[in-house]
């Protein structure tokens, strides 16, 4: 993780394999527990399942500073 949005989401930045320089929005509302999914399928987790909570939101950390705006809070 690189950031967190303040509500206990991360921002984070891949650092290996096809998702090194990447940035991702890790969504904890839907997270999956590998040992429930286990015990509810009889089968472990598969990686699209464990990963469906993460969202690319940039090609690099370059693009994702350039998606930066600034808001103002009223």
């Amino acid at each position: 993780p690189i950031a967190d949005d303040g509500g206990g989401n991360q921002i984070c930045f891949g650092i290996k394999g096809k998702e090194h320089g990447k940035v991702y929005y890790w969504d904890h509302h839907n997270e999956w527990d590998e040992q429930d999914y286990l015990e509810d399928y009889g089968e472990p987790m598969p990686a699209d399942v464990k990963f469906q909570n993460v969202y690319l939101i940039a090609e690099s950390f370059e693009d994702f500073i350039r998606r930066l705006e600034k808001t103002v809070s009223l």
